[in-house]
């Protein structure tokens, strides 16, 4: 009766995802996304950080688009090759970031662009552009960018008056005074805006602004962007999270059709995905929510893996698309304000340890298996120097046997189940499918922190296990050195935890002493706003001068609302 029971289940299992596939498929024709993106300036020092705010919206309405769950964000050179790519997680259309702008830039203009993956299939005029301008106080710039003072450059000077679409009514914005002191707490009254989500900067201007700001005024209209032919290029959005696909080939002419798949991110909050080709070898995992870089590791899991080769898809924008002149120019007039600024941003990075921002967005990610594994906590036994003797002494009902110099690792089996059913143990370490344990006979057991057991069939995707056996390392320094086509090692980025950027309170006393040369005095990237009053107090920094407040976004209608105002500091 169980393996009757176990039988219709897996067929469930395996007939569900042929209907996802399917209904993603259906999807693909009707989604219609566009992206826009909110930065904070357009002009960097290196040493200062690009602040931006990630709108998905719909291409036919101009709300926020619900289906992609991720979003790319790029740093181009002049000659379009990629400097740096940062993905965002989305939630209902909307993300955060930040780039902080490497000394190994060198001064010119650079370009910043973003899309979704489900983007890729239109033409690259569909994705968001925005120029920057970066200046490298501690290189040099070609000769060719400094001009005399009476000469015409291409400065940009931002006017200071109040821009305004689709509200006309400049008391959005209420100040209590036009002129503050410094380390002055700043009330700010929005008021009678269209509900909707917004995001707010306050900043500093000076004479460094090269190109027009980011405003939705002046977003560009994709809504002319041509379409590929999805037989041509068909890649899905990304509905659920972060897609990584590929194919298999055989090296023999065998089958590529069912075969198992596995995807591993070990770590402490580890990744584990199994998943079966289609019949032409394909295949495709949807990772969960972790943040930072991560080791992916995918490898064909069978027992003639070395029979197969394996690669991923690489869908990337095309980055010739993205070429230009690098036409910046460098006035003498310059000079001073560069100094200043670039000597506010080195104090402001000397005294980063005290003007830290917090982490929000991510917790730490249970296992897969939690809480039904059994855990031994090495450390509560008698420690034994090798895996051999740890299994031994202090796991009950695991075993491992060694035949012809090669080990395998299995459970004891008490309920007389269909083996030929269950199948092997799956044994993994830090989250790490091991096909071949052997390597982990010759690791140390010291560096094992816990082992981790599941004594009953396991289904996980695709697969039946007889159980599971998770070895937890300390630090999570397990190098496997399994090697093969079949198996496939690299570097991922993935979307970063959100940021509170901080925000000093000079009421407490520790802060007074600590030096100020912010230039961004406050930047909230995802705020929802309603018809209702809302109040957002701030403190000026040390730094005098003109600042402006800039609030951007859509209303729920997908009317684009663009507010900005100035005070003084003095």
């Amino acid at each position: 009766m169980k393996k009757n029971i176990l039988r219709i289940f897996i067929l469930l299992i395996m007939g569900t995802a042929t209907v996802n596939a399917q209904s993603q498929a259906q999807i693909f024709n009707e989604i219609d996304e566009r992206v826009y993106l909110h930065v904070n300036t357009t002009t960097f020092l290196t040493g200062e950080t690009l602040l931006y705010s990630f709108y998905n919206l719909k291409k036919s309405a101009e709300t926020t688009s619900e289906i992609s769950k991720i979003g790319y964000v790029q740093i181009l050179d002049p000659m379009g090759n990629i400097l740096e790519t940062q993905k965002v997680a989305l939630e209902s259309g909307r993300g955060q970031g930040d780039f902080f702008i490497s000394s190994n830039m060198d001064t010119g203009e650079y370009k910043v662009i973003a899309y979704t993956k489900w983007m890729l299939n239109e033409t690259p005029d569909a994705f968001y552009q925005i120029k920057i301008a970066v200046i490298n106080p501690f290189k040099a710039p070609d000769a060719s960018m400094i001009v005399e003072s009476d000469s015409t450059t291409q400065k940009t000077v931002v006017p200071s008056t109040k821009n305004i679409s689709d509200v006309q009514d400049l008391s959005v914005i209420g100040l209590q005074k036009e002129v503050y002191a410094p380390r002055e707490k700043v009330g700010l009254n929005i008021e009678e805006l269209p509900m909707g989500t917004y995001s707010v900067s306050v900043r500093k201007t000076d004479e460094l602004e090269f190109h027009s700001p980011s405003t939705v005024k002046n977003f560009s209209d994709l809504k002319n962007s041509k379409t590929v032919n999805a037989n041509d290029k068909n890649i899905l959005p990304e509905l659920r999270g972060e897609i990584i696909s590929g194919k298999i080939t055989s090296k023999n002419d065998e089958s590529v059709d069912n075969k198992t798949i596995a995807l591993s991110i070990p770590g402490v909050s580890f990744t584990l995905h199994f998943v079966n080709t289609r019949s032409d070898g394909s295949f495709m995992f949807t990772l969960d929510k972790v943040p930072g870089k991560s080791e992916l590791i995918v490898q064909v899991f069978d027992e003639n893996k070395e029979n197969y080769e394996l690669e991923l898809d690489q869908h990337t924008a095309q980055n010739t698309f993205f070429s230009f002149e690098n036409n910046l120019q460098l006035n003498r007039d310059l000079k001073e304000a560069i100094e200043q600024r670039s000597t506010a941003m080195q104090i402001e990075n000397a005294f980063y340890q005290n003007r830290k921002d917090s982490i929000s967005g991510f917790g730490k990610k249970k296992a897969f298996y939690s809480p039904i594994a059994v855990e031994y906590k090495l450390d509560d036994y008698t420690r034994f120097p090798t895996v051999a003797e740890t299994l031994i002494e202090i796991v009950p009902d695991v075993y491992f046997n060694r035949k012809n110099g090669i080990y395998t690792i299995d459970i004891r089996d008490h309920n007389n189940s269909d083996r030929a059913i269950f199948g092997k143990t799956l044994v993994l370490v830090d989250g790490l499918v091991l096909q071949d344990v052997n390597e982990l006979f010759a690791f140390s057991a010291n560096d094992i922190e816990s082992i981790e057991v599941i004594y009953e069939g396991y289904v996980y995707g695709p697969k039946v296990f007889n159980g599971l056996v998770n070895f937890k390392t300390k630090k999570q320094n397990f190098n496997s050195e399994a090697k093969g086509d079949y198996l496939l090692k690299t570097e991922i980025v993935r979307p970063d935890a959100e940021k509170i950027y901080f925000q000093p309170d000079y009421s407490a006393e520790n802060q007074k002493r600590i030096p100020d040369y912010r230039y961004q005095l406050l930047w909230l990237p995802k705020m929802m706003l309603g018809t209702e009053k809302k109040e957002i107090n701030f403190y000026t920094s040390d730094v005098e001068g003109e600042f402006e407040i800039a609030i951007e976004g859509f209303s729920e209608n997908g009317k684009p609302i663009s507010v900005r105002k100035t005070f003084s500091v003095k």
